[in-house]
Protein backbone atom coordinates (compact mmCIF):
# COMPACT_ATOMS: atom_id res chain seq x y z
CA UNK A 1 0.00 0.00 0.00
CA UNK A 2 1.16 3.49 -0.82
CA UNK A 3 1.06 6.46 1.51
CA UNK A 4 -0.54 9.78 0.62
CA UNK A 5 -0.94 13.19 2.20
CA UNK A 6 -4.27 14.78 1.34
CA UNK A 7 -5.04 18.40 2.23
CA UNK A 8 -8.47 19.82 1.58
CA UNK A 9 -10.38 22.97 2.46
CA UNK A 10 -13.98 22.80 3.67
CA UNK A 11 -16.31 25.79 3.41
CA UNK A 12 -16.92 27.72 6.63
CA UNK A 13 -20.66 27.88 5.80
CA UNK A 14 -21.12 24.47 7.43
CA UNK A 15 -21.84 24.08 11.12
CA UNK A 16 -19.54 21.82 13.16
CA UNK A 17 -22.14 19.05 13.00
CA UNK A 18 -22.51 19.31 9.22
CA UNK A 19 -18.76 19.43 8.82
CA UNK A 20 -18.43 16.26 10.93
CA UNK A 21 -21.02 14.49 8.76
CA UNK A 22 -19.18 15.57 5.61
CA UNK A 23 -15.85 14.27 6.96
CA UNK A 24 -17.51 10.97 7.92
CA UNK A 25 -18.84 10.65 4.37
CA UNK A 26 -15.32 11.06 2.97
CA UNK A 27 -13.86 8.69 5.57
CA UNK A 28 -16.35 6.08 4.32
CA UNK A 29 -15.18 6.70 0.75
CA UNK A 30 -11.60 5.98 1.78
CA UNK A 31 -12.39 2.82 3.76
CA UNK A 32 -14.87 1.43 1.20
CA UNK A 33 -12.15 1.66 -1.46
CA UNK A 34 -9.61 -0.32 0.56
CA UNK A 35 -7.82 2.61 2.15
CA UNK A 36 -7.14 3.64 5.71
CA UNK A 37 -6.74 7.07 7.27
CA UNK A 38 -3.57 6.69 9.31
CA UNK A 39 -3.59 10.22 10.73
CA UNK A 40 -6.08 13.08 10.67
CA UNK A 41 -5.18 16.65 11.53
CA UNK A 42 -7.90 19.27 11.59
CA UNK A 43 -5.86 22.38 11.02
CA UNK A 44 -8.81 24.65 11.65
CA UNK A 45 -10.22 27.86 10.26
CA UNK A 46 -7.64 29.86 8.33
CA UNK A 47 -7.62 32.78 5.92
CA UNK A 48 -7.29 31.75 2.30
CA UNK A 49 -4.43 33.16 0.23
CA UNK A 50 -7.00 34.43 -2.27
CA UNK A 51 -10.82 34.35 -2.39
CA UNK A 52 -12.31 31.08 -3.62
CA UNK A 53 -15.98 31.21 -4.63
CA UNK A 54 -16.22 34.60 -2.88
CA UNK A 55 -15.02 33.07 0.41
CA UNK A 56 -12.04 34.39 2.37
CA UNK A 57 -11.82 31.64 5.02
CA UNK A 58 -11.90 27.85 5.06
CA UNK A 59 -11.44 24.91 7.42
CA UNK A 60 -8.24 23.06 6.55
CA UNK A 61 -8.05 19.29 7.03
CA UNK A 62 -4.99 17.08 6.49
CA UNK A 63 -5.32 13.31 6.08
CA UNK A 64 -2.51 10.80 5.81
CA UNK A 65 -3.94 7.89 3.86
CA UNK A 66 -2.63 4.40 3.18
CA UNK A 67 -4.13 2.73 0.16
CA UNK A 68 -4.02 2.22 -3.56
CA UNK A 69 -4.03 5.04 -6.08
CA UNK A 70 -7.65 4.20 -6.92
CA UNK A 71 -8.60 5.10 -3.34
CA UNK A 72 -7.24 8.62 -3.76
CA UNK A 73 -8.76 8.89 -7.25
CA UNK A 74 -12.21 8.06 -5.87
CA UNK A 75 -11.74 10.50 -2.99
CA UNK A 76 -10.84 13.25 -5.47
CA UNK A 77 -13.87 12.37 -7.58
CA UNK A 78 -16.13 12.70 -4.54
CA UNK A 79 -14.46 15.99 -3.56
CA UNK A 80 -15.27 17.32 -7.03
CA UNK A 81 -18.97 16.52 -6.60
CA UNK A 82 -19.25 18.36 -3.30
CA UNK A 83 -19.75 22.13 -3.34
CA UNK A 84 -18.45 22.51 0.23
CA UNK A 85 -14.93 21.35 -0.70
CA UNK A 86 -13.19 24.50 -1.92
CA UNK A 87 -9.82 22.97 -2.87
CA UNK A 88 -7.97 19.68 -2.43
CA UNK A 89 -4.58 18.22 -3.21
CA UNK A 90 -2.93 14.88 -2.58
CA UNK A 91 0.69 13.84 -2.89
CA UNK A 92 2.41 10.52 -2.44
CA UNK A 93 4.79 10.42 0.53
CA UNK A 94 7.51 7.99 1.57
CA UNK A 95 6.71 7.71 5.26
CA UNK A 96 3.58 8.83 7.05
CA UNK A 97 5.33 9.00 10.42
CA UNK A 98 8.02 11.38 9.11
CA UNK A 99 5.50 13.58 7.34
CA UNK A 100 3.23 13.81 10.39
CA UNK A 101 6.12 14.73 12.69
CA UNK A 102 7.34 17.36 10.23
CA UNK A 103 3.84 18.82 9.85
CA UNK A 104 3.33 18.95 13.61
CA UNK A 105 6.69 20.71 13.95
CA UNK A 106 5.53 23.33 11.44
CA UNK A 107 2.37 23.90 13.46
CA UNK A 108 4.42 24.53 16.61
CA UNK A 109 6.62 27.17 14.96
CA UNK A 110 5.59 30.74 15.69
CA UNK A 111 4.17 32.77 12.83
CA UNK A 112 5.89 35.91 11.57
CA UNK A 113 3.38 38.06 13.47
CA UNK A 114 4.11 36.19 16.71
CA UNK A 115 7.85 36.53 16.13
CA UNK A 116 7.50 40.28 15.47
CA UNK A 117 5.44 40.72 18.65
CA UNK A 118 8.00 38.75 20.67
CA UNK A 119 10.87 40.84 19.24
CA UNK A 120 9.01 44.05 20.07
CA UNK A 121 8.43 42.87 23.63
CA UNK A 122 12.09 41.90 23.96
CA UNK A 123 13.18 45.39 22.83
CA UNK A 124 10.93 46.98 25.46
CA UNK A 125 12.46 44.79 28.18
CA UNK A 126 16.00 45.61 26.98
CA UNK A 127 15.22 49.33 27.01
CA UNK A 128 13.86 49.06 30.56
CA UNK A 129 16.94 47.17 31.75
CA UNK A 130 19.36 49.65 30.15
CA UNK A 131 17.43 52.53 31.73
CA UNK A 132 17.64 50.90 35.16
CA UNK A 133 21.36 50.19 34.72
CA UNK A 134 22.09 53.75 33.51
CA UNK A 135 20.35 55.38 36.48
CA UNK A 136 22.66 54.01 39.24
CA UNK A 137 25.74 54.70 37.13
CA UNK A 138 24.66 58.29 36.48
CA UNK A 139 23.96 58.79 40.19
CA UNK A 140 27.40 57.45 41.07
CA UNK A 141 29.08 59.87 38.62
CA UNK A 142 27.07 62.80 39.98
CA UNK A 143 28.07 61.86 43.55
CA UNK A 144 31.76 61.74 42.58
CA UNK A 145 31.54 65.13 40.86
CA UNK A 146 29.92 66.60 43.97
CA UNK A 147 32.66 65.20 46.20
CA UNK A 148 35.36 66.57 43.88
CA UNK A 149 33.75 70.03 43.90
CA UNK A 150 33.46 70.00 47.70
CA UNK A 151 37.09 68.98 48.23
CA UNK A 152 38.27 71.68 45.80
CA UNK A 153 36.39 74.34 47.74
Amino acid sequence: MKAYECVFIVSTELSEEEQGELLNKFRDVVTSNGGEIAEEIVWGRRRLAYPINKKDFGHYVVWYIQGAGTTVDELHRQFGYNEHILRYQSIQVESIAEEVSYFMELLKRPTEEEEAAAAKEEKKEDAKESKEEATPAAEAEATEETKTEESAA
